[in-house]
């Protein structure tokens, strides 16, 4: 097959579905769309092709999350290694690893490119259960090691102040680029491509600075007894993370 056989080749009956479904949940929500609806919507005369590509409804929706999330925190490990490379026997600072964290979830977003995956994304979010189980320790390797690294980095911040961050900043994240993509979608004459990467320059340091923001007196009396040993860098060192 050529080139220009490949680029002109009709989408298949799956991607078809996968494409279809990925819209209607991204703009409906997760519980609103039918199976039904997929199949017409999507073009597909057989009203069982949703359960004979994809099994099942969980099935479409792993699907797709593979396809998206699978993709991106790909990105998100060749990003972590260009870090790790460049800090060389040092901690990555705080920046570089949010940096990492957040701008896969931007890239490929720009005008003219209209796109579902992350308003998909943020529907997902929305159903923590769901999240939990389309993830499965699968598809967050990178984000993972962005937790990782972040609690070597900022050593002196009790764990359970640091997970409660790297969640709030996925749902930053998340709904940042949910956002942009659409108004991209709804409104691009109010946008500039400068005005896009400003806002994914501005989401990163707001994620950069969830962590490096100081631990609160109310936040610290919520705690309990403090932790008995944080990481220092020798021992990040010695565990060769890196």
């Amino acid at each position: 097959m050529s080139a220009t056989d490949a680029e002109d080749r009709a989408p298949s009956a799956r991607e078809k579905i996968l494409e279809t479904a990925e819209r209607l949940f991204a703009l409906h929500g997760i519980d609103a769309v039918s199976i039904r609806r997929i199949n017409a919507a999507a073009g597909q005369k057989n009203g069982s092709a949703v359960h004979y590509h994809f099994g099942s409804r969980d099935g479409l929706l792993e699907a797709i999350f593979a396809l998206r999330i699978g993709v991106r925190d790909q990105r998100r490990l060749e990003l972590l290694d260009a870090l790790k490379e460049d800090a060389r026997d040092r901690l990555p600072e705080v920046r570089g690893i949010a940096d990492a964290m957040v701008r896969p979830m931007f890239e490929g977003l720009g005008l003219g490119a209209v796109t579902y995956h992350r308003r998909f994304c943020k529907q997902v979010h929305m159903r923590h259960e769901l999240v939990d189980r389309l993830l499965a320790r699968r598809h967050d390797l990178g984000l993972r090691e962005c937790f990782r690294l972040l609690r070597w980095r900022r050593a002196e911040v009790p764990t359970p102040v640091i997970y409660h961050r790297y969640l709030h900043a996925n749902a930053l994240a998340v709904d940042a680029a949910a956002n942009l993509e659409e108004r991209i979608d709804l409104d691009p004459a109010s946008l500039t491509e400068q005005r896009i990467a400003l806002h994914v320059e501005c989401c990163v340091d707001s994620i950069a600075a969830i962590f490096e923001a100081p631990v609160s007196g109310r936040a610290a009396g919520l705690l309990g007894d403090p932790e008995t040993a944080s990481p220092t860098l020798e021992r990040w060192r010695a565990r060769s993370v890196m």
